[in-house]
């Protein structure tokens, strides 16, 4: 995770490669629900967490819960909205 570049990565432990899996290192929001998460708009990534049997990924932000089907590559939002507190 990285919420100054507004981006989640992943490093691949055979090769070493680091491949961006969500997000912009340009722009921060919250677009994309339905698509590849290549193409989806992160907001202040900060925690992400592997479901191994259903084999998804999610990355909480700013007052949402993002979740990728990683099979698929598609994102979706789980939980939240855009609206912030502070």
């Amino acid at each position: 995770m990285n919420n100054h570049a507004q981006l989640a990565f992943m490093v691949d432990r055979n090769t070493n490669i680091i491949n961006i899996i969500a997000g912009s290192n340009q722009q921060a929001g919250s677009s994309g629900d339905g698509g590849p998460a290549t193409a989806a708009l992160l907001r202040d990534p900060y925690q992400c967490q592997v479901d191994m049997v259903n084999n998804l990924l999610y990355i909480a932000g700013a007052s949402r819960i993002r979740v990728i089907n990683m099979t698929s590559g598609n994102i979706s939002t789980f939980a939240g909205n855009f609206y912030s507190a502070h």
